[in-house]
């Protein structure tokens, strides 16, 4: 089910020009999992907030006090993965702004509201995409969960009034429950015996190797490639996290600080599960020679295409060898560009698939080589990809008149 918690902010804090410092998580200890509710929100908030974050970590804005169902899709289209709307607000969004229900979270208060919840999902199969929130209370708990057990929504969210509610043992059974628990940033942290530690809420519904109590954990680039297969334990888990690098545990040396003998250290980028939560994975920077002990990318072999190329063209433009086509390119722009458009004409001229494939591949590389003179990484661009994905409003997309003309 991926991360079992919610991790949730105050705006103001997070989006003044000097953000005060606070107990709990770090804006970037918190984009280790990945996503972040972002609280207390005012348009001008989100979008300021979305505008600097959203190249960390998916955003989910608390929309709930925000009166113009307008400015609801302005928080999407700028970048917010979902919204966290009232049962009135999705009833507008939902109609008159046509905003899928897969981008909402719907706040419930009331067994009454469960119901009519219900029925607004009854009427059409789209709709079971959207996810349920409510605060956590006796009265409605129980029919709330039920609307995530029987595939009514896609998911259910629990939060708490105060951070003093949400204790460790809460936390765990509602991850047993599959509920995803909205907690917020102060009640957590990396180094206080007396707060709820992440690396046990992590752990907490995952599956263990019956033999050695550790947990199989996949080690991928930003690009999602697998770098190795290693194991964690909770302590290896919490030290990652602590440290922001790749550390995991060695089952015959205790703690394995990766790169720490090698100088092939990782950056950690996030942590994550798979479907069942019975392996674990590490999104990492990779520094150095690479991933295995052998010197290459991985412990599968080398890098190709993208990949390959884009690793290529970093090292050339450090110290790319005199005389070469590469470094002829970093250093005459003009050069690139006009190869850009060269290549790109190509590629739409050409006609047969054999063709198609081989223009691509030229133009890609003078686009990547231009990307990379920038201080671009395909990761930026893949993001960026992401990003415009998320758009509910789009614009017709016809061409700029001087091209459309051609």
């Amino acid at each position: 089910m991926g991360i079992p918690f919610l991790v949730s902010v105050d705006s103001q804090i997070l989006t003044s020009p000097s953000p005060t410092s606070t107990t709990g998580l770090s804006l970037p200890q918190i984009s280790y999992f990945g996503r972040v509710f972002l609280k207390s929100c005012s348009l001008d908030r989100a979008i300021a907030f979305i505008g600097r974050s959203s190249s960390l970590l998916d955003i989910y804005v608390d929309a709930t006090r925000i009166e113009s169902a307008g400015d609801v899709v302005d928080i999407l289209n700028s970048g917010a993965s979902k919204a966290l709307v009232t049962p009135a607000q999705l009833t507008i969004l939902s109609t008159e702004e046509a905003v899928p229900s897969s981008r909402l979270i719907v706040s419930v208060s009331s067994t009454k509201e469960v119901v009519d919840l219900q029925d607004w999902i009854a009427e059409n199969g789209e709709r079971r995409e959207i996810s349920v929130h409510c605060v956590v209370s006796p009265a409605i708990d129980a029919i709330v969960s039920e609307l995530g057990d029987k595939g009514i929504v896609k998911e259910v969210y629990h939060s708490y009034d105060g951070a003093a509610a949400a204790t460790q043992a809460a936390l765990a059974s509602n991850q047993a429950e599959n509920v995803v628990t909205i907690v917020p940033s102060t009640a957590l942290s990396l180094e206080k015996d007396d707060a709820i530690s992440p690396a046990k809420l992590l752990i907490a519904g995952a599956t263990a190797d019956t033999t050695t109590g550790l947990y199989a954990t996949v080690v991928t680039d930003e690009r999602g490639i697998a770098l190795g297969l290693v194991y964690s334990s909770e302590k290896s888990i919490s030290e990652a996290l602590r440290t922001g690098t790749g550390v995991y545990q060695s089952r015959k040396r205790g703690l394995w600080y990766k790169g720490q003998s090698s100088g092939d250290t990782q950056e950690l980028v996030r942590v994550d599960f798979d479907c069942d939560s019975d392996c674990l994975l590490f999104v990492v920077k990779q520094r150095g020679k690479g991933f295995c002990h052998l010197g290459t990318a991985s412990c599968f072999g080398q890098y190709r295409g993208l990949s390959r190329l884009q690793k290529t063209l970093q090292a050339r433009k450090e110290d790319a060898p005199p005389g070469s086509y590469t470094a002829r390119l970093f250093s005459d722009p003009k050069l690139v560009q006009a190869k850009i458009m060269e290549e790109a004409e190509e590629l739409c001229n050409a006609t047969s698939k054999e063709e198609v494939a081989f223009e691509a591949a030229d133009l890609l590389y003078f686009a990547l080589t231009k990307c990379v003179a920038a201080g671009v990484a395909l990761e930026d661009v893949e993001r960026n990809l992401d990003l415009k994905n998320l758009k509910v409003k789009r614009r017709p997309g016809d061409a700029k008149q001087g091209w459309a003309e051609k």
